[in-house]
């Protein structure tokens, strides 16, 4: 089967690009909070907020969905004409499609503060995070392919219904994609490959503490020093450089008393591994579609060099390479799809 410049196959693309944006790169953190269903009381403990807070939330993201497909279904509209229907009509599947999304974003959170709230541990496995994670995202996708086939008028679906059986038949397809379609397809790799696995990666390997939460703004931590020893009035980075540089301390001395500071951890600091796995994850997807494969092991080098020194401990060793094999499986994956289009 041969699918040359089809443009339908452009307006698919351009609405899940617009999907992929409203989620990721505009959903900020305080609108990812304001999504979530608990929140902290006084004494540290998680709380179910009002109703009226999570649908405000939930709206916020909505709004900015609502306005990416807006924006691109009115740029298709306006420079093409694939679109034949009003906006009288169009207007109304857009909500539709923002209505599903935000139906399917509370039942996920709804779900997850109920685990949190009724497990003894306070916290939600780390599988079924995963899975609805991607159960999420799944039914997303599913929608605007609806949308897409309705903004089209079902003219493609024949071709669209034989490409995809050919497509897991295995058999040869004659693609031939233009430049902007290329364009179109690496932008919502790209997101992909960096931010939505890597959320991904987070939920898998990231251990929940003992209150359910992934991340924690600050840390406390409580030990014992001796009466009238010197310390710096600027907190450490990092519990463990307090706890070495003062262990001569703890143990020796007589005369103690108890010190309790609460460092608060850099927002930019604990991103730095997340902008890592971006990087190392585009430079994989990039050097597979470039057919340099050695490339990968040069990365693959270097990280191990710059933490070195962190491998005898077991945990942070398995924790890597658990990491590093993920990061590696998505950016050749990825990385292959992107060869095969160019």
């Amino acid at each position: 089967m041969e699918l040359k410049h089809l443009i339908e196959f452009r307006v698919l693309l351009i609405l899940i690009l617009a999907h992929f944006i409203a989620d990721y790169p505009l959903q900020t953190n305080c609108i990812n909070e304001r999504k979530k269903h608990l929140t902290r009381n006084n004494s540290g403990n998680y709380i179910e907020k009002q109703w009226g807070e999570k649908i405000k939330g939930i709206f916020n993201h909505l709004l900015v969905h609502f306005v990416m497909l807006f924006i691109s279904i009115f740029l298709i509209k306006n420079y093409s004409d694939i679109i034949k229907f009003s906006y009288a009509k169009i207007i109304p599947l857009i909500l539709l499609v923002v209505f599903i999304h935000g139906i399917m974003d509370y039942v996920k959170e709804y779900y997850a503060a109920k685990k949190v709230l009724n497990s003894s541990s306070n916290e939600q496995k780390n599988t079924e995070k995963a899975i609805w994670y991607l159960g999420d995202q799944l039914v997303h996708l599913i929608t605007i392919f609806i949308a897409f086939l309705f903004l089209t008028g079902f003219n493609e679906w024949p071709e669209i219904k034989s490409f995809i059986e050919q497509l897991f038949l295995k058999e040869k397809l004659d693609l031939d994609f233009m430049i902007i379609d290329i364009v179109l397809i690496f932008l919502i790799l790209t997101i992909i490959n960096t931010q939505v696995s890597g959320f991904l990666i987070g939920i898998l390997l990231v251990k929940p503490g003992p209150d359910g939460a992934q991340e924690n703004s600050s840390l406390t931590v409580n030990y014992q020093v001796k009466k009238d020893s010197f310390f710096n009035s600027t907190p450490a980075t990092t519990v463990d450089l307090i706890e070495s540089n003062n262990r001569s301390i703890l143990d020796d001395s007589e005369t103690r008393i108890n010190y309790i500071r609460t460092l608060n951890v850099e927002k930019d600091i604990k991103n730095y591994g997340r902008y890592i796995g971006y990087l190392e994850r585009s430079l994989y997807m990039i050097l597979i579609a470039a057919d340099a494969f050695e490339g990968i092991a040069f990365i693959i080098a270097i990280k191990a060099v710059a933490r070195y020194k962190k491998f005898d401990d077991k945990n942070f060793a398995e924790y890597h390479l658990i990491g590093s094999l993920l990061s590696i499986v998505i950016g050749i994956i990825n990385g292959l799809i992107l060869k095969y289009i160019i």
